[in-house]
């Protein structure tokens, strides 16, 4: 993963931890945060701080195939990942761990989105994109698909 500067279209970091190719990226939707997720063909995803280039988690045990998506909740509280495993996994980022597992596709899940207006909502809704579907989900614990 290289990282840019916007305004001087200048290389500014370089995230090296990954073993194949990076499909997919997302910065952490916090004023102030420099932390970016990535995801992989290696399967993994892995927790960077772009302000100093290094990788502060790596993902283990979610998926078992390449990641092609994650996206952060809006409060940053949680990352969706979608796999060629045809599987979204919902990630508590702190401890790097899976705290759900969504099985509704029969594909490669190619996009999730948490629904922006989720902060402070009673029903939070995360889609998911594979086999020419989109699904809807609560990305909760609680409520495994």
């Amino acid at each position: 993963v290289r990282l840019w500067d916007s305004v001087t279209q200048s290389r500014i970091g370089k995230l090296a931890g990954h073993e194949k190719g990076v499909w997919c990226t997302d910065f952490k939707p916090v004023k102030g945060s420099t932390v970016l997720c990535s995801g992989s063909e290696d399967g993994q995803i892995i927790l960077w701080d772009a302000r100093t280039n290094r990788a502060e988690r790596k993902f283990d045990g979610g998926h078992s195939k390449a990641v092609y998506c994650v996206c952060w909740s809006p409060d940053g509280a949680t990352i969706a990942s979608g796999s060629e495993d045809a599987k979204v996994c919902i990630w508590e980022p702190g401890s790097g761990t899976v705290i759900n597992t969504i099985q509704s596709h029969t594909s490669t899940v190619k996009s999730v989105a948490f629904n922006p207006q989720m902060i402070n909502v009673s029903h939070p809704l995360l889609a998911s994109a594979g086999d020419f579907f989109i699904h809807l989900s609560d990305p909760r614990p609680a409520h495994k698909a």
